[in-house]
Order: C-alpha cells, then structure tokens, then sequence
C-alpha cells in the first residue's frame, strides 16, 4: 500500500514534470515564433528601406544627369551666341575699315580735286 502510494506520488510528480516540461516547450515555441516574426518583418523592413533608396538615388541620378545636359545646353548656347558676337564684331570691323579706306579714298580725291583747281587758277592767271 505504501509502495503504491509512493508510486502513485511519483506518478504525479512525473506527470506535473511532464506538464511543466510541456508548457516551457510551449513557451520557448511562441518565444521563437515571435522572435521569427520579429526578424522576418525587419527583413522586410530593410528590404523596403533599401528599394526605396535605391528609388531616391535613381531619381537623385535621373535629377543628376537632367542638370547636367541642361548646363551642356546653356553651354552650347552660350558659345553660339559667342561665336556670332564675335562675328558680328568681326563683320563690324570690317565694315570701319571699308569705311576708312573709302573715307581716305575720298579725303584722297577732294585734295586731287582741290590741287586741280589751283592749277586750273593759276593756269589761268599765268595764261
């Protein structure tokens, strides 16, 4: 009698045991299935985070490469309108040196002029 009862307290101890172990286990799953979730959504939060700097950076890129051909454009622009400055200055000085040429040309032809009056006066008076 006393063995079964002994026995039957060592059931119960090894039941409660048993029921203890079980519950832990039970407890350490949820803990590591939280832990898992934990982890998968700062996966995911990382994996969003990177597409969305990869996103900035394409249009940080985009925003780049758009500046650049802009300046490229203005540049380009810039030297046109240069190059026909200078062509028109270039034209422009022609044009003064044409004009000085056919000024001294006729600066030239009055003072023909005027000596031939001289002559045709004193032509006259002599003659």
């Amino acid at each position: 009698m006393r063995k079964d009862r002994e026995t039957e307290q060592e059931r119960g101890q090894r039941d409660r045991a048993r029921e203890r172990i079980e519950r832990q286990s039970k407890r350490k799953d949820r803990k590591t299935e939280q832990e898992k979730g934990q982890r998968d959504r700062a996966k995911e939060r990382t994996e969003r985070q990177s597409k969305r700097e990869d996103r900035e950076t394409e249009q940080e890129k985009g925003q780049r490469d758009r500046a650049r051909e802009r300046t490229e454009r203005q540049s380009k622009r810039k030297d046109r309108e240069a190059e026909q400055e200078k062509g028109q200055r270039i034209r422009a000085r022609e044009r003064n040196r044409e004009t000085e040429q056919e000024k001294g040309l006729r600066e030239r032809a009055r003072e023909r002029d005027r000596a031939r009056e001289r002559t045709e006066r004193r032509s006259k008076r002599t003659g």
